[in-house]
């Protein structure tokens, strides 16, 4: 009959049933119902089984097929409560040792033992829970009801970590990926009936690993806590759910691409503060606090991608302190790992503000104070650098005419003391640049010393740096620098005169460099003037470069004392035609070197040149000419003309001289008294053997005659 009423209170009918009974008499009352419900739950099929003993000692046993727990804490089906002693007064129910059984939504079979209390008069609830299985680790919950409030206290010892998520999974959205580690949890649950208002947790994360689904965020043994303070969505907050969460990470490795972190070393504690609306995979940051002490303070604001894709969605981030020794190796030197300058050291100051998209760096706005980067092997290095440095993705200003005004709040503006690149120093300058996705404007001319000398660029444009598509636009002149100086730079063999010359108009597009003019510059007293140059695929694997050379009055003492080759004076002049290099090797030319007749000065030649001069070109006898005889004692010799003349064609040589000869053809063509004729008698020479030829006299090695 009660089945028919299920609006009647459960409690209120225990009442009736516990009424005094006469003691010498046991009771037993059984009560079945379709459902009962209560302010945030329901039961369905209830039957609950009262006995009393003759000492008025009662016990209770309840069944229920289906028993929905508020705050969307799940379900239990199959429920069995049994109470071996039931302690009743005044509308107090109370038992302690209670088991309860059953199949619990999420967390399976269970079995339980929980004291509770329960006042009717004050509708409170107190209910204490052991033996909990939760993620493969102990669980114990303390439940406080005061209709129609209630709370949760948990905790969770050593817990599977990936089984917490999954538990978590109706309140929490984690990031998605894959997650290993174990968990220590003390939290707390607040709600009213079957909405949950809070969920506040102190997580202890031990050997925690984690890889995003795009492998760009990972960690590996990392220990950390977490604290967050968790309120759903609610209509009161416009369906937005408002979050609160502390990371202290102190052990471990992180890694956000293309950021490593050893945490041992640089522990750091990470606070965000925001909000997430109904459903959505997103948090909004409305605060975000990093603290890497010794190392890194900084905050900002965005918006975090807590379901696929990247973490950092949006994220305007303030530099507020930088210690830049040891912030640079952290965050700056990952980006640099594949070029020339990985091994980057830094000292000085640095602020600014960097924003994030989608994961990557989409703005940068730094300010430098004396900041000095060195590259030990010589690659780069920088002193005191003053100055702004702006950078985003957008390069439409970039892509405007070279006229174009540039906006002033992307305009960087650096100022340096001096520096080296390659081993090659230069002096104070200062730079305005326009920067913007993988492209460079040079916005003013800019004259850069080096050495006694210097460089002038008039005009610098780079777009697609890296990719294959990179364009680029150069219009430069090199300053007279002294050449002796430069040897030293590069450990050259040290030689005189000056280096100077214009790079016209350079133009890189489609793969291919070419000039605009002919490329000049003055050495050993003469010029060097470079034409139709032609490199295709200069940055690649195997660069392809053509050009004529022509020289003009390159004086011969200056160059063959500089390679020890023996002495020779008077001018040097000819052409190299065709020239074509492949992977920076010829492979054709067609070369012819000579002393220009119209030339009036002094040409004297030693014993030594000629000889080394017979090595290239095959001349015979002359070592035993210039041993023997009488022309061993003299020092030096005139001539009238010298040169030589080489086709390169599939590795192979094609000699000649500057003049025919019997036999051959002359080398050296002598005049006066007294006269050494050197006549070349190999008409085909093979290219790797001349190299050798050339290097040996390049190291200043004697010649062997052949």
């Amino acid at each position: 009959m009660l089945a028919r009423f299920p609006h009647l209170r459960p409690m209120a009918l225990l009442w009736l049933l516990l009424w005094p009974a006469p003691p010498a008499q046991a009771a037993t009352a059984e009560l079945q119902f379709a459902y009962l419900r209560g302010n945030g739950w329901q039961a369905e099929q209830v039957r609950v089984l009262l006995q009393v003993d003759r000492q008025h000692r009662p016990t209770l046993h309840l069944q229920a097929a289906r028993l929905e727990l508020p705050g969307g804490l799940g379900t239990v089906t199959n429920m069995a409560l049994d109470c071996p002693r039931l302690v009743t007064g005044a509308g107090t129910y109370a038992c302690r040792h209670a088991r309860i059984r059953g199949q619990f939504s999420e967390l399976g079979a269970q079995t339980l033992v929980t004291d509770f209390r329960y006042d009717q008069p004050h509708g409170t609830l107190e209910l204490a829970v052991d033996g909990l299985r939760i993620a493969g680790a102990q669980a114990q919950l303390q439940v406080h009801a005061a209709l129609p409030g209630w709370r949760i206290d948990a905790s969770l010892h050593e817990a599977d970590l990936p089984a917490v998520r999954a538990a978590l999974a109706p309140w929490i959205q984690w990031p998605a990926g894959t997650w290993s580690g174990r968990a220590t949890v003390a939290a707390t649950l607040a709600g009213v009936g079957a909405q949950l208002l809070q969920l506040q947790a102190r997580v202890r994360l031990a050997n925690l690993g984690y890889a995003s689904d795009d492998n760009l965020l990972a960690a590996e043994r990392l220990e950390a806590e977490l604290e967050f303070d968790y309120a759903p969505a609610a209509p009161a907050t416009g369906g937005e759910a408002s979050v609160m969460a502390t990371l202290k990470a102190h052990r471990g490795q992180l890694y956000i691409d293309p950021v490593y972190l050893d945490v041992a070393a640089a522990p750091f504690t990470l606070t965000v503060t925001g909000r997430q609306r109904n459903n959505s995979t997103r948090l909004q940051a409305a605060s975000l606090h990093f603290a890497q002490p010794g190392v890194l303070t900084a905050s900002g604001r965005g918006e975090l991608e807590l379901g696929s894709g990247a973490l950092l969605h949006q994220l305007q981030l303030q530099l507020e302190e930088v210690v830049v020794p040891r912030a640079w190796p952290l965050y700056v030197a990952p980006f640099l790992a594949t070029t020339d300058f990985k091994n980057l050291s830094a000292s000085g100051g640095l602020s600014g503000q960097i924003n994030v998209t989608d994961g990557a760096i989409s703005r940068l706005d730094l300010q430098l104070q004396a900041l000095s980067v060195d590259e030990p092997e010589g690659a780069l290095a920088l002193q005191a650098v003053e100055g702004a440095v702006r950078w985003s993705t957008d390069d439409a200003a970039l892509m405007a005419a070279t006229e174009a005004p540039a906006p002033l709040d992307a305009t960087s503006r650096l100022r340096f003391a001096g520096g080296r690149l390659y081993g090659l120093p230069f002096g104070a300058s200062e730079l305005q640049l326009l920067a913007g996705g993988r492209g460079l404007r040079l916005l003013a001319p800019v004259t850069i010393p080096v050495l006694d000398g210097g460089l002038r660029i008039d005009t610098f444009r780079l777009r697609h740096a890296g990719e294959p598509a990179m364009w680029l636009r150069l219009d430069a002149e090199v300053l007279p620098i002294d050449m002796a100086a430069l040897c030293k730079v590069f450990g050259w063999p040290v030689f005189g005169g000056t280096l100077a010359g214009r790079i016209p108009k350079a133009a890189l597009e489609n793969g291919v460099l070419t000039l605009g003019g002919n490329l000049e510059a003055r050495v050993f007293d003469g010029s060097v003037t470079v034409s139709r140059l032609h490199l295709q695929d200069p940055l690649g694997r195997f660069p392809q470069l053509q050009a004529d050379l022509h020289l003009q009055a390159l004086d011969l003492a200056l160059l063959t004392n500089t390679f020890e080759f023996g002495h020779i004076s008077g001018r040097l002049s000819g052409e190299v035609l065709d020239l074509q290099l492949f992977d920076w090797q010829p492979v054709a030319f067609d070369a012819r070197l000579s002393t220009p007749l119209g030339d009036h000065g002094p040409r004297r030649i030693t014993p030594q040149a000629v000889q080394n001069l017979s090595s290239l070109g095959g001349g015979s006898g002359i070592t035993s000419a210039l041993s023997g005889g009488f022309l061993r004692f003299f020092k030096e010799f005139r001539y009238r003309q010298l040169g030589i003349a080489c086709r390169l064609q599939q590795d192979v040589c094609l000699m000649g001289g500057v003049a025919p000869a019997p036999g051959g053809y002359y080398l050296i063509q002598g005049a006066g008294f007294p006269r050494v004729n050197l006549i070349g008698s190999q008409g085909r020479v093979a290219w790797s053997k001349l190299l050798r030829q050339l290097q040996r006299l390049s190291e200043g090695a004697p010649m062997s005659v052949q």
